[in-house]
C-alpha cells in the first residue's frame, strides 16, 4: 500500500503523467508489476530501478530540471553517494510520517511493520541543498530544476519470505505491510 501511494501520489502532481517509465533490472520491474503500475514507454514520472540501462546521475538530475519526477527503488550505499547523498546501513521496524504533501495517505499505520527491515538509510544531516530527508531516513525528496528526485529505501516486499517455516508468524508479518 505504502509503494502504490508513493506512485500515485507522484503521478497526481504533475495531471499530464498517463503512466510509469521504468528503467532498471527485471526485478524493479517484476515489483511495479506487483504493485499494478501502469508502464508506459515514456511518461515524466521515471521510476528507476538498479541494473544495465540505468542513466547516469547527471542524466537524471536533466530529466528531473526540466520539470520530470524521478522515483528511485531502493539504492545501495555507494549508488546514493553517486548522487552526493549520505547513507548507512540501519534496521528499522517504524518510521515518522513524513510531513509533505507526497505523503498524503500514508500514515503511521504503513510506516510500522511487526519485524525490523535492513534498509540503507539515508543520513539527515549533510545531504546536498534542496534535499528533505523524512521517514528516520528511508525517505529523501530533492528538489532539481523545474521536478524532483524522491528516493525510498524501503523494498514493499522486503519481509515476503520472513518466517517462512512459521505459519502464523509469517502472516502476522505480512500483515504488516
Amino acid at each position: 500500500r505504502l509503494a502504490r501511494n508513493l506512485l500515485e501520489a507522484a503521478a497526481s502532481v504533475s495531471p499530464a503523467v498517463q503512466g510509469v517509465c521504468y528503467v532498471g533490472d527485471a526485478e524493479g520491474r517484476a515489483l511495479l508489476d506487483r504493485l499494478g503500475a501502469a508502464l508506459v514507454p515514456a511518461s515524466n514520472l521515471l521510476v528507476v530501478g538498479s541494473g544495465d540501462g540505468v542513466p547516469s546521475p547527471a542524466e537524471l538530475d536533466r530529466f528531473a530540471a526540466a520539470g520530470g519526477t524521478v522515483l528511485f527503488l531502493p539504492r545501495s550505499a555507494e549508488e546514493l553517494a553517486a548522487f552526493g547523498l549520505r547513507a548507512a546501513a540501519a534496521e528499522i521496524a517504524r518510521a515518522d510520517v513524513p510531513d509533505d504533501p507526497l505523503f498524503r495517505g500514508v500514515g503511521p499505520g504503513l510506516l510500522r511493520w511487526r519485524d525490523a527491515l535492513r534498509v540503507t538509510a539515508l543520513a539527515e544531516e549533510g545531504q546536498p541543498a534542496g534535499s528533505a530527508v523524512s521517514g528516520d531516513g528511508i525517505f529523501l525528496v530533492r528538489n532539481v530544476g523545474k521536478g524532483r528526485q524522491i528516493f525510498v529505501q524501503v523494498d514493499p516486499f522486503a519481509l515476503d519470505a520472513r518466517h517462512a517455516d512459521d505459519a502464523p508468524e509469517h502472516e502476522a508479518v505480512r500483515l504488516s505491510m
